[in-house]
């Protein structure tokens, strides 16, 4: 999979083979993954994954669940986070760029139009895996 922000705006994709691995359906319902941050490597250092994942689909923390056990064999040495929204806007993640050059998106959202949208937050640990709706 190859996503090039052209210098117009316009963000083109291109599958090299098979389907786009960055999209895909669970439970009748579509996701496509934005973005990924992985942790620095380095000694004493929790690794990670945090993965960021758009859909229409209604956040559910059973959804979340399922998305989160597709991800985290996908990274068996790390510790997966996912991010889920209806909107690519991940304004208050930490590890989202704020604007993300491969998304293409309208303008911002006002923000009483961000505070009424939620974030799946999904983390495998510390504990056993679990979901919040924020």
């Amino acid at each position: 999979m190859l996503r090039v922000h052209g210098a117009s705006g316009g963000v083109t994709r291109e599958v090299l083979t098979g389907s786009d691995p960055l999209i895909f359906d669970t439970g009748g319902e579509r996701y496509e993954v934005l973005y990924f941050a992985f942790s620095a490597p380095g000694p004493y250092i929790l690794q990670k994954v945090d993965v960021f994942v758009e859909t229409t689909a209604t956040l559910s923390r059973d959804s979340g669940m399922k998305l989160l056990q597709r991800f985290i064999p996908v990274f068996p040495e790390l510790k997966v986070n996912a991010y889920v929204r209806n909107d690519p806007w991940f304004i208050f993640e930490p590890n989202y760029p704020f604007l993300n050059p491969f998304v293409e998106t309208a303008t911002p959202p006002a923000f009483d139009q961000y505070e009424r949208a939620k974030t799946l937050r999904c983390i495998s640990w510390p504990g056993p895996p679990s979901c919040t709706l924020q």
